[in-house]
C-alpha cells in the first residue's frame, strides 16, 4: 500500500501531465483558428512567379511536380526582397514541418497561393538545431528579386547557399 507521500507525488505528477497535454492541444488548437495571411505583390511579379513555377515544371520534366510541394522562401536585405520558389522533395522533414506549421501564403494567382517561410524561419526555429549545430537546408529553387518600387532586379534559377 502507498503512503500518503507516495499518492501526493503520483497524483501531483499526474495532473501536472494531463495539463500539459491540455496546454498542447489548445496551443495546436490556437493554431489552426488563425486566420491565414496572404501577401500579394504586383502583376508582373505575380507573373513572374507563375512563370517561375512553369520553368521549374519545364526544368524536370522527369519529376511529377505538384503545386502542393511548392514553396515560397521570402528574404529581405537592404531594400531588397527575393522570393524564392522552392520545391519540397522530401518526406517528414524539417523543412515540411516548418512549411506545415505556417499559415502565411504568397498569392500566385487568384486560384493559386503558395506557403511562405522567412529567413527568420529557417535560422531561428529549433526544428533546425541538432546537438548545438545549426542546420540549414538547402535553398535551390527560381527566384524574383524585386527593388523597394517593386521593380523587378533579377529572375531565375538559384542556389543561395
Amino acid at each position: 500500500m502507498m503512503n500518503k507521500k507516495t499518492t501526493f507525488w503520483a497524483l501531483l505528477i499526474g495532473a501536472v501531465a494531463i495539463f500539459s497535454i491540455n496546454a498542447t492541444i489548445d496551443q495546436t488548437d490556437r493554431l489552426n483558428d488563425v486566420d491565414p495571411i496572404y501577401y500579394t505583390f504586383s502583376d508582373e511579379v505575380r507573373d513572374e512567379l507563375q512563370g517561375g513555377l512553369d520553368k521549374f515544371k519545364e526544368e524536370y520534366p522527369n519529376v511529377d511536380l505538384t503545386n502542393d510541394k511548392f514553396y515560397v522562401n521570402f528574404s529581405q536585405c537592404q531594400g531588397e526582397m527575393t522570393l524564392m520558389i522552392s520545391y519540397l522533395n522530401c518526406k517528414k522533414c524539417n523543412v515540411e514541418t516548418l512549411i506545415n506549421s505556417t499559415n502565411r501564403f504568397v498569392k500566385i494567382s487568384n486560384r493559386l497561393s503558395l506557403p511562405v517561410i522567412f529567413d527568420v524561419d529557417l535560422y531561428r526555429s529549433d526544428i533546425f538545431e541538432a546537438e548545438g549545430v545549426r542546420i540549414r537546408p538547402t535553398r535551390k529553387g527560381y527566384a524574383v528579386t524585386v527593388d523597394i518600387q517593386g521593380e523587378i532586379l533579377f529572375s531565375g534559377f538559384t542556389d543561395m547557399n
